[in-house]
Order: structure tokens, then sequence, then C-alpha cells
């Protein structure tokens, strides 16, 4: 097969950058791959993987605009493949008729589910929103209208996709996002990295709380710090270890203006990004995970952290929930009060913590990255041109 991969993100940590690598090494082991993305460097090509950037605006919010614009310009150019599988709603401006190409769209979330769930900013950023959202929602919607397959990353997320949109359940597959066993290990070589890492970050005798992800504001990292002050009276030797970019305008400050406000700046890290190489070595310095987002359709460090027999704390509306609950606790995303409450239960027994830990590695099996290109290789051959 001839198969073109679009996504904007490409070759990241966490998300839908990391999903689009993965599957593309998989599928190109036996199909010619092309991937059209919009990260600001370029890639260099593999056997049977071709691995082009599609200009986008710098400008947030006409990023997706000018990357679909352009997106549909260059398709229009060559288009002579057997499948396209698209990764994102930067798809909706494109003419899907004109393609004569059958298209899979893979839904992560819905536009309409995040935008319900998300907690409100500066006042700038949502009138931009206001703006944007209902274009953004009409793209999302015409994608999984068009497709000739959704691919839904949870049960969570073809619900809604069925709800919001009106989709058919049989047009519907649902196929988890994956893990690398092989890397997220506790292997000797991760055992001493991540022993460095904590003397590097002066983290010994200390309990980790690790958060990795976007620095955005559904994923409710402003209430994991509200958290951390009624933590630290509870365990003194508690630590918030935050790892991933600030793609949301200011909203870095605004969690740096909490931190001052009550006086943690030592309890909190924030680490920047952390490339994926680098995040088995992290995780195994953590004790736990917190991921309290607001809207979360799968949170792939979750799947990395009980791969690694990690405990993780987890929304209630969480898609990936099913593979995750022997592993997790769950909490109300915004109640900062039972964040804390429940990250204090898990350091306070050992009984508990040893309970969430023992099967994690052994759920994270079913979702290894191989299982999961398999099951998106079916659906692509069943949606080929013949």
């Amino acid at each position: 097969m001839k198969i073109l991969i679009t996504s904007m993100f490409y070759k990241k940590s966490f998300g839908q950058g990391l999903c689009a690598e993965k599957l593309a090494e998989f599928l190109s082991k036996k199909h010619k791959v092309s991937v059209f993305h919009s990260e600001k460097k370029d890639f260099k090509a593999k056997k049977n993987l071709m691995i082009k950037r599609i200009n986008s605006s710098k400008t947030k919010g006409m990023d997706i605009l000018s990357f679909s614009f352009n997106l549909r310009n260059e398709l229009i150019k060559k288009n002579d493949f057997d499948v396209i599988y698209s990764q994102d709603y930067s798809f909706g401006l494109v003419d899907f008729e004109e393609l004569n190409c059958p298209v899979v769209y893979h839904a992560r979330g819905t536009v309409k589910g995040n935008s319900l769930n998300r907690p409100k900013t500066e006042l700038k950023t949502e009138l931009m929103r206001k703006i944007a959202i209902p274009l953004m929602e009409k793209m999302d919607q015409r994608c999984c209208q068009k497709a000739k397959t959704v691919i839904a990353a949870s049960e969570t997320i073809k619900k809604e996709i069925e709800n919001y949109y009106e989709i058919k359940g049989k047009k519907i597959k649902v196929v988890s996002d994956g893990v690398d066993l092989h890397k997220f290990s506790k292997t000797k070589t991760i055992l001493i990295k991540a022993k460095k890492l904590k003397k590097k970050l002066k983290l010994e005798n200390k309990k980790v709380i690790l958060f990795a992800g976007r620095l955005v504001p559904q994923k409710g990292i402003i209430y994991l710090i509200k958290a951390m002050e009624k933590i630290v009276k509870k365990i003194p030797n508690a630590v918030l270890l935050i790892a991933g970019t600030n793609t949301s305008e200011n909203y870095k400050k605004i969690l740096e203006k909490e931190i001052n406000k009550s006086s943690l700046g030592k309890q909190i890290k924030f680490l920047g990004y952390v490339k994926q190489e680098k995040m088995p070595e992290l995780i195994e310095a953590s004790d736990l995970i917190a991921s309290p987002s607001t809207y979360e359709p799968i949170g792939i460090i979750n799947i990395e952290a009980i791969a690694m027999n990690k405990p993780v704390i987890i929304p209630k509306t969480i898609g990936s929930i099913e593979l995750l609950k022997e592993s997790a606790l769950i909490v109300n995303p915004k109640n900062s009060a039972g964040i804390a409450k429940t990250i204090i239960k898990i350091f306070s027994s050992k009984k508990v913590y040893k309970k969430l830990s023992f099967n994690g590695r052994k759920n994270a099996v079913k979702v290894e990255w191989n299982k999961i290109g398999k099951e998106v290789e079916k659906i692509l051959k069943e949606n080929k041109n013949e």
C-alpha cells in the first residue's frame, strides 16, 4: 500500500505527534509511507518513509487553517496514495470528493468535548476561542462525516462522536494509543539513569509526583499545584515535577503566579520539554504520575507509567479508564482538595501503593505499539483503493 499520514505534530514526547511517529515507523516496514506535518524542523527520510513539512502560520489559531489550505494544495499537485490516514481535524478543509482516495480519520478526542470541558482562562484567549471553536468543531465533524472510517481512541470518544456529530457506530473503530514496552521497562540501564537523575534534581528521599504533558488549561495543572499546598502539610518531602512545553500563551506565567502565591517554590520544579528517550528514566525517578485533566481522551503518559508499574492519578472522564483502572485512583479534576486527599492516601499506605503498582505492566502489554500498528494496518487495508 501507498499510505499518506497527515499530522500537524510529529516526533513529540506525548500524544498525537508520538502516535504519528510510531505508526509511520511500523507501517513503513511493509508499505510505502509518506508523512505530511507542520513541525518547525525537517526530519530525515528512512527506507519506505518519506517525511515532508507543510508550511503553516506561526500565529496561534491561524496555524491549523494555513496547514489545512497548504495541505489541500499539496494533495491537488500529487495524490497517488491508496489510502490517506489523517491524524487531526486540520484535514477538515480538504475537499474529500476531489481526492479520489479513501480517508481514515483518527479522532483522539472531539473538539466539542474539549471545548465543553476546558477551564476558562484570560479574556483575550476566551474571545479568540469564541471565534475559532465553531469553525474547529465544523472541521472535526466534517472529518468524521466524510471519512470512510473513523478510528476513535477509546469507547468514550466513540460515544462522543456518535452523540455530538451524529455518526453511526458501525463506521467507528476503537483503537487505543500504545506504549513501547522495550523502552518503558525497569532495565538496569534505566534504573541507573533514574538514580543519577534523582541526584541531579536533588530528589533523594523525596516523594516525587510527576505531571508530563502540554502546559495548557485542560491538563488541570493548576488544580495539582493548589493540591500541593495540602499535600506538603501531610507529606513534607513531597515534590511536584512539571514536564512539558508551554503551548498556551501566558499559561506558564499563570501557573508560576499560583506557585508564588502559595510559597511552594522549592516543592515544584518546571523541567521544560523532555525528549521521549528520556521519559523512562523520569518516570522511574518518580513515585506516581498525576494527570488531573478536565478533558483527557487517552493520556499516553499514563500508559507509559503503568508499563513501569507506577501508580497514576487520573480524572473520572479519561477515555482509557478500563485499561488504567487497576493501577489508578480516580479524581474529580477540578477538586484540588480531592486530588490532595488521594495523593496523600497513596503515599501514606504501602499497601495501597503496592496494590496500584502490581498489575500495571500486565495491562500495558495489551496496547504495545506493534499490536496497535497491526490494528491500524488492518483498518487501512480494509479501506484502501482497489
